[in-house]
C-alpha cells in the first residue's frame, strides 16, 4: 500500500501477535492499534511498555513517528495519510520520556504534533512496533 505522500507499507505476518501489522520503509512493523473486547484499549505507559514486551515489541519513539512526516513537517495539518492503515485518531503512547520529567512521557496521534503527556494517564491508545 502506498500513502497519498508516497510512504509504503506492506502488509506482515511476521509477528504473530500483532493481528494485522504493516512494515514500513525502514523495515519497522507497526501493529494495529491494541483491543479489548473489540474496542481500542487505552492504558497507562508503564502498562504500555509492560504489553509490548510481553509480545516482543517495544512502544515506537517520537522519531519513529515523526520519519512518516515528508519533507520536515512535524505532525499536524492532516497528515494522517501518511501512517500505516489502521491508525486510528486515537492518541498513543511512545517510549520518549520528557527531558525533564523522565517519568513522564511524549504521545502522538496523527493530527497533532507529539507532546508530553503524564505517565498516569489511563486514557492513551497502544501501537508497538518490532524492529526488523
Amino acid at each position: 500500500m502506498v500513502t497519498k505522500s508516497g510512504h509504503a507499507f506492506v502488509r506482515d505476518h511476521s509477528v504473530p501477535t500483532f493481528g494485522e501489522a504493516w512494515r514500513d520503509e525502514t523495515g519497522m512493523v507497526w501493529s494495529n492499534a491494541l483491543r479489548r473486547n473489540q474496542k481500542v484499549a487505552h492504558l497507562d505507559r508503564a502498562t504500555a511498555t509492560e504489553v509490548c514486551k510481553s509480545i516482543g515489541a517495544e512502544l515506537p519513539t517520537v522519531r519513529d513517528y515523526e520519519r512518516q512526516v515528508v519533507d520536515g513537517e512535524i505532525l499536524g495539518g492532516g497528515v494522517e495519510a501518511q501512517f500505516p492503515p489502521n491508525l486510528t485518531g486515537d492518541v498513543f503512547w511512545t517510549s520518549t520520556p520528557q527531558p525533564n520529567y523522565p517519568s513522564r512521557g511524549f504521545v502522538c496521534n496523527v493530527y497533532t504534533p507529539c507532546y508530553d503527556l503524564g505517565e498516569n494517564n489511563p486514557n492513551v491508545a497502544v501501537r508497538c512496533v518490532a524492529r526488523r
